[in-house]
């Protein structure tokens, strides 16, 4: 089976957004967790009036500028770690037309899953592919817990398509794992 792909900035940014999902547990859903934040922001609600009730507390005596001061090396800190993180997406996303981004053609046979593009030719064994995973149309062929072979939305006619393909590849991989 052979594919011809090209893959975008926008296609890593997409996978990079999920392989790094993978990493942290899901949010709660449902009435439960809603109930559970009510419940935090209420107990801490209570004990901010209960302060300002006990203690002799003025807005009018609060002295402004020295709390506009004391929170501005917050608001700098925040600023810097916001710039920071733009920074690294930046700099981590890989060049175009090299060894991720660009056009190549990944070939899956019975010795395994071969990427090959103008930089050269990788071939990984069945044993490196960990999980095949579909996601948003997208397939990731993962053979490690962060380092996938994307293969774009793109490159399939409709999301049946690139399940039946995920499907195919799974297929294959058990079959050659198993020795059959």
């Amino acid at each position: 089976m052979i594919k011809e792909i090209t893959v975008t900035k926008d296609d890593y940014k997409a996978y990079s957004k999920f392989a790094c999902s993978k990493l942290t547990p899901p949010r709660e859903k449902g009435l439960i967790p809603f109930f559970k934040n009510l419940a935090v922001w209420l107990v801490v609600t209570v004990v901010f009036f209960t302060i300002f009730q006990t203690t002799d507390f003025s807005v009018s005596k609060l002295h402004w500028p020295t709390a506009l001061a004391t929170s501005l090396p917050f608001l700098i800190f925040i600023f810097v770690f916001i710039g920071n993180l733009k920074k690294i997406e930046r700099n981590s996303t890989p060049n175009e037309n090299g060894l991720m981004l660009g056009k190549r053609i990944i070939e899956i046979n019975d010795s395994g899953i071969t990427d090959s593009n103008s930089l050269g030719t990788c071939t990984y064994s069945w044993h490196a592919l960990q999980e095949v995973v579909v996601h948003e149309g997208n397939v990731y062929l993962f053979l490690d817990t962060m380092l996938a072979q994307i293969i774009p939305y793109s490159t399939f006619v409709n999301k049946d398509e690139a399940e039946e393909f995920a499907k195919n590849i799974d297929k294959l991989h058990n079959r050659v794992a198993r020795g059959v």
